[in-house]
């Protein structure tokens, strides 16, 4: 499971000013994840416990398109640049 803290820690939490981005970043990223965890919940089997359960979450966050990640991060940081330069104006 220490994989998946590690993954919560480093991409867990996105913003940018691109709407289209976020929403991507939402079900794509972390929304399969998220998800996977909640129905072993519903299913009443605790993900911490169960052997399956923990290579099933893994499975989810090594299919994450860590291309498109990358691509989305370096966008954000130009977003970002051109709304502080254009307050700037």
């Amino acid at each position: 499971m220490k994989d998946y803290e590690n993954f919560v820690a480093k991409y867990g939490d996105f913003t940018s000013p691109i709407a289209k981005d976020v929403e991507y970043w939402n079900d794509k990223v972390m929304g399969p994840t998220v998800n996977l965890i909640d129905a072993l919940y519903a299913q009443g089997i605790d993900p911490m416990r169960n052997q399956e359960a923990r290579s099933m979450i893994e499975r989810s966050v090594r299919n994450v398109p860590y291309t498109w990640v990358n691509k989305a991060k370096q966008r954000k940081a130009a977003a970002e640049e051109y709304v502080k330069n254009r307050a700037a104006l």
